[in-house]
């Protein structure tokens, strides 16, 4: 059973006190993986949007 977890009211304060950089983040990234004809490939968060197929 999960305890602790919630809903952070201070995110922003969190991020800059820690100094997180999630670019840098090789354990734990941030980017997204797409497939097509077959494979698979990355895509940085920031770019994943242009990879999406939305209606």
């Amino acid at each position: 059973m999960f305890d602790g977890y919630d809903i952070c009211e201070n995110e922003k304060e969190v991020i800059e006190q820690i100094g997180y950089e999630k670019e840098k983040d090789t354990v734990n990234t941030s980017w997204s993986v797409f497939c097509a004809k077959g494979t698979s490939f990355t895509v940085p968060w920031y770019e994943a949007e242009n990879y999406m197929h939305t209606i």
